[in-house]
């Protein structure tokens, strides 16, 4: 095993794990490349809440620099536009969440309406009697 590592802040470090095969110039490209990913994905302050606040977001953009343990020839820039793409499913997904969220509140409501007829003839029917 190697491990080839590179400090981003006072207690933190990027670490790259590679066998003792692999080469070792593309394995030092590959971690200046997540070297420079982590201050773009972290709004420049590389801190350790940051970079827990942001790890989702971390991993998919390695993932975009990183495929099959082989560096992906891409920039930092076309990484952050790779992960903030939108996808057309994403956009029909949220779409559905509105769309259940108001007829769900529209339902409640004809519901909570009925509710209020139901007790306003009920006490009608008692002041009848």
């Amino acid at each position: 095993m190697r491990y080839v590592y590179q400090r981003l802040h006072e207690d933190i470090y990027l670490t790259l794990v590679t066998n003792k095969s692999s080469n070792i110039v593309e394995d030092l490209e590959i971690l200046q490349l997540l070297a420079k990913v982590v201050p773009e994905y972290c709004g420049g302050i590389v801190e350790e809440k940051i970079v827990l606040r942001n790890s989702f977001e971390l991993i998919f953009a390695f993932d975009e620099a990183v495929s099959r343990g082989q560096k992906e020839k891409v920039t930092v820039a076309q990484i952050k536009t790779y992960t903030e793409m939108d996808s057309q499913e994403e956009r029909i997904h949220e779409m559905l969440e509105k769309v259940s969220f108001r007829t769900s509140f529209v339902s409640t409501a004809i519901l909570f309406l009925i509710y209020l007829c139901f007790l306003r003839t009920k006490s009608v029917r008692r002041r009848r009697r």
